[in-house]
């Protein structure tokens, strides 16, 4: 028996993962290419509608770098060659999906590409883009200014649910928000024994202004990992 395997170029593996093995003996009938069916098909409770053919998996790959709206969903190999499932990209992977899917479908018995659609339209903006997820500037504008006036959390969230039009967040939403706020103020809430020792070598001189505290003394001891730090004085306190 003779075997013969078709296997599509593909330079990127993210885009579009087809190896289609196709099998046939010298005994068997040579089958002729037919042109898919424009007749809906069902497929996980989805109605899917033929939409167009590509000649090569570069064809392909060429239409969907060109729409910018498709992601990899899943592949299923078939009897009759790969199916790989796209989703629209425009709304987040783990939430509500758009109801616009695609497959793409590599034949085993040709280099030929063919592709469905569902027969429903985008509702992605029904179901907010990328761009709506998360706070918005100005709910983080507002936010800054009453983490400033030192508003606890829950208050914050009060305060903005009585602003008009002011989209609120989930009190997780605020929490990571305020996390990363305080990090970009005051810097990481965690520091190494190097970073410790060269801040207290920064803060070793003796300063001009006689109220700004300084170090006295420290001494550091990485084999035990243990720091002695004397206590910051001022010129001012010293007196």
């Amino acid at each position: 028996m003779e075997l013969h395997a078709s296997i599509p170029s593909s330079s990127n593996t993210n885009e579009l993962q087809t190896y289609v093995p196709a099998y046939c003996s010298d005994s068997e009938p040579e089958l002729q290419e037919e042109e898919p069916t424009t007749k809906k098909r069902r497929q996980a409770g989805l109605d899917w509608i033929f939409d167009k053919k590509f000649q090569s998996v570069d064809e392909a790959k060429q239409f969907l770098r060109a729409e910018k709206t498709w992601s990899v969903k899943f592949t299923h190999t078939k009897e009759e060659g790969i199916k790989q499932y796209y989703r629209c990209n425009k709304v987040k992977l783990r939430g509500t999906q758009c109801a616009a899917q695609i497959y793409l479908l590599f034949e085993s018995n040709s280099d030929a590409v063919f592709m469905y659609r569902t027969g429903c339209d985008h509702d992605h903006e029904n179901i907010g883009n990328k761009s709506d997820y998360g706070i918005s500037q100005e709910t983080k504008d507002e936010i800054n200014k009453l983490y400033a006036l030192h508003v606890k959390p829950q208050s914050i969230l009060k305060r903005l649910s009585e602003i008009e039009n002011m989209k609120v967040p989930s009190k997780r939403q605020l929490n990571n928000y305020l996390s990363d706020h305080r990090r970009a103020i005051y810097g990481p809430s965690t520091i190494s024994l190097g970073e410790l020792e060269q801040w207290l070598i920064n803060k070793s001189q003796i300063p001009e202004d006689d109220n700004e505290p300084y170090v006295v003394s420290f001494h550091t001891t990485y084999t035990r990992a243990k720091m002695r730090v004397f206590v910051l004085r001022s010129q001012q306190s010293l007196c």
